[in-house]
């Protein structure tokens, strides 16, 4: 999710963004899940208009946090029960 604010008359762009990416890992008898959430503050001003080409300087503002979830699963096998007939 992101949102942001374009300044027409300074000619920059301030914006925030949060992001939760998230993988699952699953191996024998085990499942993990990995999330990180991610939130990024970033301002930049467009230097100047070259044919279409707008270099930028700007600063970014990063944090992160990493979560991680286990979840054991215990898979039992059992013989089927046959008859001797």
């Amino acid at each position: 999710m992101t949102f942001g604010r374009f300044f027409a008359k300074p000619d920059m762009n301030v914006g925030i963004s949060y992001r939760t990416p998230g993988d699952p890992f699953t191996g024998i008898y085990t499942e993990v899940e990995v999330r990180r959430h991610s939130f990024m503050m970033e301002a930049y001003k467009n230097l100047f208009n070259y044919l279409g080409f707008v270099p930028y300087a700007g600063v970014t503002i990063l944090g992160i946090s990493e979560s991680r979830g286990l979840r054991l699963e215990v898979r039992s096998w059992k013989p089927e029960a046959r008859s001797n007939f």
